[in-house]
């Protein structure tokens, strides 16, 4: 966990705290954007015009992993090809997510807090005291304005809405759930969430404001890390209905379901590109000696 200390003077950062018959869609298999060994990277996020990508990466040196630090984990920026990596923040976040103007990053420490950062600035710390042991799944709203997130730790996983000043924060999960990776719809008026408030991790839907929620996905198997397309009209998922976590995308309302993806390793946090033709992911698919990498794969055109 990087220390407050660490991120002083160097930038400004202030503190937030019935599934249809599957088909299989036809399309370029996943290109490998990082193909780095020695690291894990994660939790890749696009930028506003679907140019560069940041995503977490961290030391992976043998197995088991050791825990990162600061020393050796940082977010990093890209060209949406992989090509020049550089070197963003050096801090170890749990999350990440980029403002819909790419002038400013959201991320979470564990046990201390929500920040945000703006990219073209630099000046002092802004801490507000977070009780969460762990903050995830943040997702900017599309304005800017707002962050979703959620938290947990020893008490069920909840999301939270709070205003990118820090103030305003309301639950928007009722007391007995367990929710967690939110995501904005395109508009702002609807939230797509995970939940096992039913007994199994399915995809959830709900208004912005956290009421009507309707269940999407009715599976066996765990579905979760639901992300829109740009034009709202379909959500992409992950699932282990076919064995390991593979990627797949449905309507809106839960029907239409298309398998994207088909490996034999795990595949996790997709996200959809602005211009809707791509989604990003990372996992582990035995090719980088054991590590996470960064991923892209087309989206046919039938499902854009």
């Amino acid at each position: 966990m990087v220390g407050r200390r660490a991120l002083v003077g160097f930038l400004t950062v202030a503190v937030l705290v019935s599934l249809m018959p599957i088909s299989c869609a036809s399309g370029g298999g996943p290109v490998n954007l990082t193909h780095n060994p020695r690291a894990n990277d994660t939790r890749p996020c696009w930028s506003s015009d679907g140019g560069r990508i940041i995503f977490v990466s961290s030391s992976a040196l043998a197995p088991p992993y050791a825990e990162p630090t600061v020393n050796d984990c940082g977010i990093y920026v890209m060209d949406s090809n992989g090509a020049n990596r550089s070197l963003l923040l050096p801090i170890c976040p749990r999350s990440i997510s980029w403002s819909p103007d790419s002038n400013r990053v959201a991320f979470s420490i564990d046990g201390g807090g929500l920040f945000t950062i703006d990219l073209e600035a630099t000046g002092s710390v802004n801490v507000v005291p977070d009780p969460y042991i762990y903050i995830d799944s943040l997702s900017y709203s599309p304005d800017g304005s707002r962050i979703l997130f959620a938290a947990g730790g020893e008490e069920p996983w909840h999301i939270y809405v709070v205003d990118t000043d820090g103030s305003e924060k309301t639950c928007l999960s009722p007391p007995d759930a367990e929710d967690g990776c939110p995501a904005w719809s395109p508009d702002g008026t609807k939230i797509a969430f995970e939940s096992k408030r039913e007994g199994n991790w399915e995809i959830y839907l709900m208004d912005a404001d956290g009421g009507n929620p309707r269940r999407l996905t009715d599976n066996s198997a765990s579905d979760v890390f639901p992300t829109w397309s740009p034009d709202g009209k379909r959500l992409a998922f992950v699932s282990k209905r076919a064995g390991e976590p593979e990627i797949y995308i449905m309507d809106a309302d839960g029907g239409n379901v298309t398998r994207l993806t088909d490996n034999d390793i795990s595949e996790v946090g997709p996200k959809w590109s602005p211009g809707g033709a791509k989604i990003v992911f990372y996992g582990n698919r035995g090719d980088s000696g054991g590590a996470d990498d960064i991923y892209v794969v087309d989206v046919p055109g039938d499902q854009r």
